[in-house]
């Protein structure tokens, strides 16, 4: 009897200990893909589009924000599929819009202002925009 509960005993001991070791290194491995609270930065525009604005317009616009990934640095990622969006314009009316990009810090998205495949996306961009806000976000 004493042997069979010392040996349930040092059963329980090495699963607890390997659970333990499985559970550091799951937390090591979720540290290096980037688990956690991210460090990146989301810039949001709302935008409202001009009444006379197309709808190949604002394709165009969509098409010209997500074109920058890969060309300006710091930029990761694009998003303009709306899914909901409750802000309103200062007359009340509201947005039709949102686009999101996630840059790699302040000073990425500072930079990302001067450069030229921005400059491309603002001339499609701002002739149809009535007004827009932008908002930005980080840890």
């Amino acid at each position: 009897m004493f042997k069979k509960t010392l040996l349930i005993g040092l059963m329980l001991v090495i699963a607890i200990g390997a659970s333990a070791i499985s559970q550091k290194k799951t937390s090591k491995a979720t540290a290096k893909a980037g688990g956690g609270a991210p460090s990146t930065l989301i810039h949001f525009i709302t935008v409202k589009w001009k009444d006379d604005a197309t709808d190949a317009q604002k394709q165009t616009a969509f098409d010209e924000a997500k074109a920058m990934v890969g060309k300006v640095p710091g930029l990761h990622r694009v998003w303009a599929k709306m899914i909901k969006l409750q802000t309103q314009t200062a007359d009340g009316k509201a947005y039709d819009a949102i686009i999101a990009m996630e840059f790699t810090d302040a000073a990425a998205l500072e930079a990302y202002t001067k450069h030229p495949a921005s400059q491309k996306w603002y001339a499609a961009y701002n002739p149809i925009r009535q007004e827009s806000r932008t908002h930005d976000v980080s840890n």
